[in-house]
């Protein structure tokens, strides 16, 4: 049984989520018979398998859950980060996004990392974050601004600013200030390691 946990300062985002996930344990969400199984987690010595955080969900893919070992896991790059982000959304839509995120977090980290996952979850390859995307959000996340980024990348800014759009739409997200804040999110507990996943 998966543990999940929600990090959040905003009591209404974490009430509400809570709540959706409550719900959606009895299979009662949008029609879907099928309900999750999960617990939330109590245990503050265990680190939790599906972290929901403001802007971001972080699942660890280990049989391990010891805290000792999340150093170690972050380094073999079993993380998956994925942009999370509800406004504008309907709560069926987000109850959809939520199934997604328990899929990946079932399959574990080798089939959440090929490409027949991806069709079997839904979710569209070429809508994924591609290698300069991704930089560009892991250096946004430690500071860097764009004139920095153009010049550590050997790019123009211009080229970076279109990246930075491709994967601001990618990522499901409204503008720059989204895109920034998942970034910043990501350096704070990503460390930079795992991979993102886009849903």
């Amino acid at each position: 049984m998966l543990q999940v946990t929600i990090i959040s300062n905003n009591a209404y985002f974490k009430s509400g989520l809570r709540n959706l996930l409550a719900g959606m344990t009895g299979g009662n969400d949008t029609g879907d018979t099928s309900p999750l199984s999960f617990s939330f987690q109590h245990d503050p010595c265990t680190v939790p398998d599906i972290i929901f955080r403001d802007f971001m969900v972080t699942i660890n893919m280990t049989s391990s859950r010891s805290y000792r070992n999340v150093q170690a896991r972050q380094e073999r790059g079993q993380v998956i980060h994925i942009p999370f982000t509800c406004r504008g959304l309907t709560i069926e839509e987000i109850a959809m996004k939520v199934r997604k995120i328990f899929l990946v977090a079932s399959a574990g980290y080798g089939a959440a990392t090929h490409t027949d996952f991806y069709k079997s979850a839904g979710l569209k390859r070429y809508l994924q974050l591609s290698v300069t995307e991704n930089n560009i959000m892991l250096l946004t996340g430690q500071g860097n601004d764009t004139s920095e980024i153009s010049r550590l990348l050997h790019r123009s800014e211009r080229t970076i600013g279109t990246h930075c759009r491709n994967a601001i739409k990618k990522m499901g997200m409204e503008n720059r200030l989204e895109f920034y804040k998942y970034a910043s999110c990501l350096a704070k507990y990503g460390e930079g390691n795992g991979i993102t996943l886009c849903i």
